[in-house]
């Protein structure tokens, strides 16, 4: 098997066995608030950055890239 392979099944097991133990002791419930909470977060903090990307213009071209990829001519040969 590849690494890739065994750090998916790894991950899968480990994830599993967690999600056992969670509702061996009835902590399922928090965990999904949990992540409904985290969920949320994470997409107004995308939104936000989404909004400021739209207000924002692009950073202008640095020096290197206006003089020197300008002034570049390949070869014909």
């Amino acid at each position: 098997m590849t690494t890739k392979q065994v750090f998916i099944i790894s991950a899968t097991a480990i994830g599993i066995t967690l999600i056992g133990l969670l509702s061996m002791f009835e902590l399922t419930h928090y965990l999904m608030n949990w992540l409904i909470t985290d969920g949320k977060l994470g997409l107004s903090l995308f939104v936000l950055y989404l909004l400021s990307a739209v207000k924002f213009e692009a950073p202008r071209t640095s020096i290197y890239r206006t003089y020197y990829l300008s002034a570049y001519r390949p070869s014909t040969n």
